[in-house]
């Protein structure tokens, strides 16, 4: 084994990495099936659990410096929560507002189980505000008809709900650096619901929401890009581009792809940032 090089351990595969390589980079370069969306280290999709130091790493801000054994599922602690609220959108869509021992804010992700007979789990990011009781939406589009109906339940008062343990909670907003900015949100059909949470929590920060406009998902740019294009310069005709700040909550294309798109817009790649969906 060359001097330059340790041994990465993550769950059963193992790899050499160079050190000083990226932790994510290198894992993914040795077809380690990893989830990963802003690689800013904002949305949290790369976590890894460190089995060694028993703490959480980030691997996209993670340098290699030494062997580790890691692992993808980061340590969690299940609680039952009673449900104070359903508010239902539409016929698609419900929120759910719950109340258990939860510090989990906007932009955290957590998984409610349902009752059924495989105890189905749906990862759901939270909408909520700190101290205050946990909000979830949830949509009919993501669930089959009984697992809809379990959730739409109103006999049934009480879900778990399992959060994630040794990560700071609520940081989404502040490491976006969305204090007292102005900011457009780009959303798909799947995520639209979505818009007044992120009004209401950039509100809470001091952020001016300009603004949203959906994106409608295919295979390619080049399908895409033309109508999207001519919505977005519609939008941003009376604004200064160049000191808003876009948030991407939708499906579709790649960090390069959105870089591109929006930079017939003047908007540089710095002043986009991608949230990631739930999986």
């Amino acid at each position: 084994m060359d001097a330059s090089s340790v041994t990465i351990q993550v769950d059963d595969q193992s790899f050499q990495a160079e050190v000083g390589d990226n932790l994510l980079t290198s894992c993914l370069s040795h077809h380690v099936d990893m989830n990963f969306s802003c690689r800013a280290g904002v949305c949290g999709a790369c976590a890894l659990y460190d089995e060694t130091s028993n703490r959480t790493i980030l691997s996209c801000q993670s340098s290699v410096s030494e062997p580790l054994i890691l692992s993808r599922h980061l340590p969690s602690q299940e609680d039952l929560f009673r449900v104070l609220e359903r508010r239902f959108l539409d016929e698609t869509a419900v929120e759910l507002v719950l109340l258990g021992p939860s510090d989990d804010a906007f932009g955290d992700f957590v998984e409610l189980q349902l009752s059924d007979a495989n105890k189905t789990t749906i990862e759901c990011m939270a909408l909520n505000s700190a101290g205050e009781p946990l909000v979830l939406l949830l949509s009919k589009r993501d669930v089959n008809a009984s697992q809809w109906s379990l959730i739409t339940n109103s006999e049934i008062n009480s879900f778990v709900v399992r959060t994630r343990l040794g990560e700071r909670k609520g940081r989404l907003l502040t490491e976006f650096d969305l204090v007292e900015r102005s900011v457009w949100l780009i959303c798909d059909s799947a995520t639209e619901h979505f818009s007044p949470y992120w009004e209401t929590a950039l509100g809470s920060v001091g952020a001016n929401f300009l603004g949203r406009s959906v994106f409608t998902a295919n295979n390619s740019l080049s399908e895409n890009s033309p109508l999207f294009q001519e919505e977005l310069a519609i939008a941003f005709n009376a604004i200064n581009t160049s000191n808003i700040e876009i948030i991407i909550q939708a499906a579709g294309l790649t960090q390069e792809e959105w870089n591109q798109l929006l930079s017939a817009f003047y908007i540089r790649p710095n002043q986009i940032h991608i949230v990631r969906l739930p999986h």
